[in-house]
């Protein structure tokens, strides 16, 4: 999963976040071919994203979940159950908001 931007600041002040939060994560830097740079902030690892999606997600408000939790949620066992019993026994919804 990447965070993508055109700031080199906002890019390393998210990677110290992430890395705060004990994420393995890293930079990547691209130039397009009209001369602006893209920064990417990568978080790898089929455990660290069930991690983040758990932070962001902490304290997700409403009926709805999203289709990005539930992808970044995929690899855990844990978080995938409970995602199912919200659904399947809370009347909560899966939505596809982009």
């Amino acid at each position: 999963m990447n965070v993508t931007s055109g700031s080199q600041c906002f890019a390393e002040e998210l990677l110290l976040v992430f890395q705060a939060w004990g994420l393995r994560s890293e930079i990547t830097h691209q130039v397009t071919k009209t001369g602006n740079p893209i920064y990417r902030v990568w978080v790898k690892g089929k455990q660290n994203l069930p991690r983040l999606a758990e932070i962001i997600y902490k304290h997700q408000i409403g009926n709805y979940i999203t289709y990005k939790r539930m992808n970044m949620s995929q690899h855990s066992k844990e978080q995938m159950i409970f995602l199912e019993y919200l659904l399947n026994h809370k009347e909560f919804e899966l939505i596809n908001k982009l």
